[in-house]
């Protein structure tokens, strides 16, 4: 197989883990996780017409908002805004980042429904030689690439558990182009609402719904190279077996 095919397809296999890691971290992303974390972090002072009560009115707000974008569905609690203007324009924002991930989940089902065709038509239109070797070649490529995923989610891994800070700073940095997300922790109800103990218990939650992919992309490399050791002898009687399926 060629160079370039190779690459093609670890390029391919990444993005569908990618998609996979995009839709389960899309699930946490909902009212009941935030109001709940809310309860737990939120240090709301100064904003008296605000209660723990209200908490799950608000989350749900925010939710809707950061789903859609849209100026009809910005936060409000009882008739008012809740944030202020740069506030609001700083969740548009996170609005944006919300709407390409839901933008992503679809190229993901897209491109994993391709791949199951792809693997059909391989399976009944090539030979079964030219199949084997095209489908080793390809669980090559994903090997490879839950490698390389799994080893830039351990890099960032390290890094959040080293300094929390300094990743979600430089995660801001390149996420926005502004620099709205620098708000008052001492005025501003949504950081009041979204403290550091909220963010890195998210992102733990988000790590833990997502310890299913990440044991895939250590099980998959494992057996490729296992079966890639076995003595010839196992290898051809697993190759006998498929033949005979």
């Amino acid at each position: 197989m060629k160079a370039a095919v190779r690459i093609a397809l670890g390029f391919l296999c990444a993005i569908l883990l990618l998609g996979m890691i995009d839709s389960v971290a899309l699930s946490r992303i909902n009212q009941g996780n935030m109001s709940a974390l809310f309860l737990e972090c939120a240090r709301v002072r100064g904003h008296d017409e605000v209660t723990s009560g209200d908490y799950p009115a608000i989350a749900t707000a925010i939710i809707t908002y950061l789903r859609s974008g849209e100026e009809k569905d910005i936060p409000s609690l009882r008739g008012e805004l809740l944030f202020s203007e740069r506030e609001n324009l700083h969740l548009k924002d996170c609005a944006g980042i919300i709407r390409g991930m839901l933008v992503f989940r679809l190229v993901f089902v897209a491109l994993l429904a391709a791949v199951l065709v792809a693997a059909f038509f391989v399976k009944t239109r090539m030979g079964a030689a030219r199949a084997r070797t095209f489908m080793s070649e390809a669980a090559l490529c994903m090997a490879v690439a839950c490698m390389a995923v799994l080893a830039t989610a351990l890099a960032l891994a390290i890094w959040g558990l080293a300094d929390f800070d300094s990743l979600f700073i430089q995660f801001h940095h390149v996420a926005f182009r502004n620099d709205l997300w620098l708000l008052d922790s001492e005025k501003d109800l949504l950081v009041q609402l979204m403290t550091f103990d909220f963010f890195v218990k998210y992102a733990g939650r988000i790590l833990v719904s997502l310890l299913p992919c990440l044991m895939i992309m250590i099980v998959f490399p494992a057996l490729y190279i296992r079966s890639k050791n076995a003595p010839p002898a196992l290898q051809a009687e697993g190759t006998g077996k498929m033949e005979n399926k």
